[in-house]
């Protein structure tokens, strides 16, 4: 630590004693004692803060009975106290040396989690996989310590309402691409963690990459991790859905045309990432991709993962049951769609119960259902329509069927929206449908 550095933390901290309002603006603005290298600076600042917290104002005569009582002994004496708080008469500067302490703080842990990480890769004993585990742990460490998620306070957030009711056309939503499903359910908001969860041929994967690829297609940039296909078999569906059965076959001209529409979607370079693992991607890795994503100019619009069973489970919890496993992963989920500021839409399995009693799935049909039910903001359901199935001959259902979309759960929005869809299989493609009468 260069002395720079230190004196910069001393010049802060005699900000911080110019009043209480100083320390809840540093607090604010991410400072915390972690951000002090000598003991005697964090010392100050944890005195400063505990002034603060109890309600007194904040300054030499009142930190300083705080400060002797830390540990159980002074760890700063009153000289070096009225030395620090001399260096600064005003809190003018307190922004520039808040946010120096702060930048060199963020710049130490990321040296520390770059270095441990490289440390890792430099192991001669463990396997590729534990290797990697390692790695994109403290690479996804690394990522929060360059760009951390600090509180805000009243005025921002009221400032921030403020320009969102003036002008709500320039609030970040992410549209489905159904345009009747978005009137009734709302387009999804930033931050909010999405649930689709379906049983296998119910098309969640096929809604999921629809709604990807109208997001990229708006402008938005869209990561969508997939644990199940290949990119190839993805962009293959994306390719059938956009050109339709003249994409479709093995003759010369569908072939000319499946390869026309994959060099147009060549446009979407930088605004769909897609990831793809067959042998499945562990947690930690998909969370660093995701900030990675998001820390690049104009972030990131919408993250879709498919699907949450097949995620590897964070090296926290792999000694814990299946339950506690999935709780953990949608529990950093619905924490990343925050931190990252966009959607997540996870698709999810449902349990066999729908098919036995031939019904409409409920929530608690999710796999694992308690924790995904409480941590996401909206669960959608999707099944085939059971009227669709009864008017179909036995055991024969045609390319296009209709598929309900049920809008389980909607935190601050209205639930129990169902609508039909059209769902034509061999397109992969969804389109809005009104039910047979």
């Amino acid at each position: 630590m260069t002395t720079s550095n230190i004196q910069a933390e001393r010049h802060a901290l005699s900000c911080l004693l110019k009043g209480k309002t100083n320390t809840l603006r540093a607090i604010n603005a991410g400072l915390t004692s972690d951000c002090f290298t000598e003991p005697t600076t964090r010392a100050l600042f944890r005195a400063i803060v505990a002034t603060a917290s109890s309600g007194d104002e904040v300054g030499v005569e009142t930190v300083l009975p705080k400060l002797s009582s830390l540990d159980g002994k002074p760890v700063v004496d009153m000289g070096a106290l009225f030395e620090i708080d001399n260096l600064e008469v005003t809190s003018a500067a307190q922004s520039q040396w808040v946010n120096t302490v702060i930048v060199c703080a963020r710049k130490r842990a990321l040296q520390d989690h770059l270095g441990a990480a490289l440390r890792h890769a430099s192991c001669d004993g463990d396997s590729w996989g534990e290797i990697w585990e390692n790695v994109a742990g403290e690479m996804s460490k690394a990522q929060e310590a360059a760009s951390p998620r600090v509180s805000r306070g009243l005025t921002e957030i009221c400032d921030s309402f403020i320009a969102q009711a003036r002008e709500p056309g320039k609030r970040k939503l992410v549209r489905t691409g159904l345009p009747g499903w978005d009137s009734e359910a709302g387009a999804l908001r930033s931050g909010e963690l999405v649930v689709i969860g379906a049983r296998p041929g119910a098309g969640k994967t096929a809604i999921a990459l629809q709604i990807a690829g109208a997001c990229a297609a708006s402008g938005g940039r869209v990561g969508m991790v997939s644990l199940e296909m290949k990119g190839e078999e993805l962009l293959g569906r994306m390719v059938l859905t956009l050109g339709g059965k003249d994409a479709m076959g093995h003759s010369a001209s569908a072939i000319n045309k499946a390869v026309e529409i994959a060099q147009e979607l060549k446009r979407l370079e930088g605004k769909l990432h897609i990831y793809d693992q067959l042998e499945g991607c562990g947690f930690e890795l998909m969370e660093a991709r995701a900030r990675l994503l998001a820390a690049a100019p104009g972030g990131l619009s919408l993250l879709v993962v498919d699907y949450l069973q097949l995620l590897e489970t964070p090296a926290t919890a792999k000694r814990e049951s299946r339950e506690r496993q999935v709780a953990e992963m949608s529990r950093r989920l619905k924490l990343l769609a925050g931190q990252i500021d966009c959607p997540i839409i996870v698709l999810a399995q449902l349990n066999r119960e729908t098919e036995k009693e031939e019904r409409l799935p409920r929530m608690s049909d999710l796999r694992e259902s308690g924790a995904i039910e409480q941590d996401a903001d909206r669960v959608w359901l999707l099944a085939v329509d059971p009227e669709f199935v009864k008017a179909q001959p036995a055991g024969a259902l045609p390319s296009k069927i209709h598929v309900q979309l049920i809008q389980g759960k909607c935190r601050g929005g209205r639930a129990g929206i169902a609508k039909i869809l059209e769902f034509d299989r061999p397109l992969f493609r969804f389109n809005e449908a009104q039910k047979p009468a």
